[in-house]
């Protein structure tokens, strides 16, 4: 029964996933950037190579989805499908192809969900945690203080939609965060390095934030643990990401950073996040509302949750993102913000590590006084992430405009 109720749950979720992020990315085409990548796939398809260095994942995999979907099919049933069709196929491509990575975001933070919840006899149990998969790609900054006119600039939003190659991404580093958690101190294994550095390299190519800031917090990591040096698996640190890893942001710093007509990266403290906020003191104040579940969760749980090694190298993940988000920038793109997508998606994996913590803690079931404040205050506060994760969304689709 459990089986068969988890198989349905995913088919479910899937397709709910697919109609809600399907018809935000429709709206998105225009005004976000997947114009851009359009135009690339375009140009690869004519010419066969793309003159643009980084972020080539998503047009060359948009060229591979247009040439698989059966647009002959369906142009041979009708005339007006045949116009659509001759006019739209690589739009009608991007929303199936951003839809393909929403949905496996989705089934990926809905088997960490339900791992909780694995042993449990209530078919309920399953459907709850679909719906907080949906709930956690739906959380937004709380932006109640300057709603309506700022939702996004100056905060940490996990869950934008005009950003195809943030899509993309996300599951993409999901996934390598977590298995290579489990492989931190696994048996050393080639299949293990093999499956690390194809995530690596897949996830800088897609776009290279993550990479940019979780070899680093390894590090760190790894510095901070230093007693358990002899236990760490290090054929997979070193061969499945720190080799891979360093090769891959080296070609894509090559490529984007260097010669006359190329970026180049600045150190500047707070120059371009205050293109966007009047002073560092608001800065910070919409950081803390971006992530304030999951600062709430941490402090109320600092003694149970302060041994997840998730939760510390989520937080170190962060907190490294956050400060070289902060220090540096780019010359010719610095209003682009480009140094904050770091931030984004380790604050979009801390919102996942604090939820399924939630889950496998039982808050929901608690018995003394403090504990029901506890719970109360947070369950709250996601419900103010949610809220206004839902107004965005829905901001998205009836005023949809370019976010910078």
């Amino acid at each position: 029964m459990n089986k068969k109720t988890d198989q349905q749950a995913i088919i479910s979720l899937s397709a709910l996933v697919a109609a809600i992020f399907g018809l935000v990315t429709f709206y998105q085409l225009k005004v976000g950037d997947f114009a851009v990548h359009i135009l690339w796939a375009k140009k690869l398809v004519e010419k066969g190579y793309i003159f643009q260095p980084g972020h080539q994942l998503f047009p060359k995999l948009l060229v591979v989805v247009r040439a698989l979907l059966p647009f002959e099919f369906f142009a041979r049933m009708s005339k007006l499908w045949k116009q659509i069709i001759d006019l739209k196929t690589y739009e009608i491509s991007t929303i199936v192809l951003a839809v393909i990575f929403y949905i496996l975001t989705a089934i990926l933070i809905y088997k960490l969900f339900s791992k909780e919840w694995e042993n449990a006899a209530e078919r309920s149990k399953k459907w709850l945690a679909a719906g907080l998969t949906v709930a956690v790609m739906l959380l937004g900054p709380i932006f109640v203080f300057t709603f309506p006119q700022e939702m996004y600039l100056g905060y940490i939003n996990g869950n934008p939609f005009h950003n195809s190659t943030y899509i993309l991404m996300r599951p993409l580093a999901l996934l390598l965060f977590f298995y290579s958690l489990n492989q931190l101190y696994a048996k050393p294994r080639w299949l293990a390095v093999f499956i690390g550095a194809i995530l690596i390299f897949a996830v800088t190519y897609a776009k290279p934030n993550f990479t940019f800031t979780f070899l680093p917090t390894l590090g760190f990591f790894v510095l901070l643990c230093l007693r358990n040096f002899r236990r760490f698996n290090w054929r997979y640190l070193m061969g499945g990401l720190a080799i891979p890893g360093v090769f891959s942001l080296a070609l894509q710093y090559f490529l984007m950073y260097t010669g006359d007509q190329r970026d180049k990266i600045l150190f500047a403290p707070f120059k371009a996040l205050l293109l966007y906020v009047p002073n560092v003191f608001v800065l910070f104040i919409f950081i803390l509302l971006s992530i304030l579940f999951p600062l709430l969760f941490t402090l109320f749980y600092w003694k149970r949750s302060r041994r997840e090694i998730l939760l510390q190298i989520g937080w170190l993940n962060f907190a490294v993102a956050l400060v070289t988000a902060i220090l540096l920038t780019e010359q010719i793109n610095m209003p682009s913000l480009n140094f904050w997508w770091g931030v984004m998606v380790a604050a979009f994996l801390l919102f996942v590590i604090t939820t399924l913590l939630a889950i496998r803690y039982n808050i929901l079931l608690a018995v003394s006084r403090a504990e029901r404040i506890k719970k109360g205050v947070l369950i709250f506060v996601f419900g103010l992430h949610l809220v206004c994760g839902l107004v965005y969304y829905f901001s998205s689709i009836l005023n949809p405009h370019p976010i910078i």
